[in-house]
């Protein structure tokens, strides 16, 4: 496969070693070289390994992040799928992997009491956060809430929440609120919750 052959030549994993019949990697790095490549030209004949790079990019940086800038070998196979990546269920991978992430976390720091960080995609955690804090809505109806929050919105919502001599998040607490519906804070002549159209 001519992509394989490319990003092959591009990225290898920077440590891998024989442990009887079994090889073992650390994955791929990804790393300045590999976005240079991902931003350069690419011609016409190049569509594959161009989804493929951009695909492990996509993976490693949003999708499914780990602790380092790498992409976790159990992810390779998701590569063979860039060029018809749009027919995959992504939202589930990612959904899977946050989970695993978070168990892991979760074990060594039960083990411990001190665990370094955690992998996956908190992207959905942050807005759930962040739309169920007890304040008038940002932008309410509009999907996907990813639009809504820059950076500017974050940044007021979390230094609002926060505990100003703990460092600690609360001050704010939550509501119940339910995408597709009317947000409890929004004016309203019904009684009750209704559609948004």
């Amino acid at each position: 496969m001519k992509s394989s052959k490319n990003m092959a030549n591009l990225q290898r994993p920077d440590r891998a070693r024989m442990e009887g019949v079994c090889y073992t990697s650390v994955g791929i790095p990804v790393n300045s070289r590999l976005m240079e490549r991902l931003e350069g030209e690419w011609d016409v004949d190049e569509e594959e390994e161009f989804k493929t790079i951009f695909l492990l990019i996509s993976l490693e940086m949003v999708l499914c992040p780990t602790q380092s800038l790498r992409l976790a070998c159990d992810l390779f196979p998701a590569l063979t799928c860039a060029m018809n990546a749009a027919s995959y269920n992504w939202c589930e991978l990612v959904l899977n992997k946050l989970m695993e992430s978070v168990a892991s976390f979760a074990r060594r720091f039960y083990s411990t009491g001190v665990a370094g960080g955690c992998g996956g995609c908190t992207i959905f955690a942050v807005v759930f956060y962040l739309d169920k804090l007890d304040r008038f809505p940002v932008q309410w109806g509009e999907f996907p809430r990813i639009k809504v929050w820059n950076l500017n919105q974050i940044s007021l919502a979390t230094k609002e929440d926060r505990i100003a001599c703990g460092g600690d998040y609360g001050v704010m607490g939550t509501m119940d609120v339910a995408y597709g519906e009317n947000h409890p804070k929004e004016a309203r002549d019904t009684d009750g919750p209704c559609r948004v159209n």
